[in-house]
């Protein structure tokens, strides 16, 4: 945390159980991360400012994978 904002590596899971495990900058996903719903990872790649951004990976529950540029 800075000044009272996440900042750096952690994990936060909300109450509905969907959790983000990566890099924070200013509170908001920033760098590597991966987000996870009901402990099936949906988005493994970069981040910018909040938004998926750069390389990455995205997998549906139909089973359908998009790997590369978004």
């Amino acid at each position: 945390m800075k000044n009272g904002l996440r900042n750096g590596f952690g994990v936060y899971t909300s109450k509905n159980g969907i959790k983000f495990e990566g890099n924070w900058y200013k509170g908001l996903k920033h760098g590597f991360g991966k987000l996870y719903i009901k402990e099936n990872i949906i988005y493994e790649g970069e981040w910018y400012e909040g938004i998926k951004h750069g390389f990455g990976k995205m997998r549906w529950s139909s089973g359908n994978i998009y790997e590369g540029e978004l």
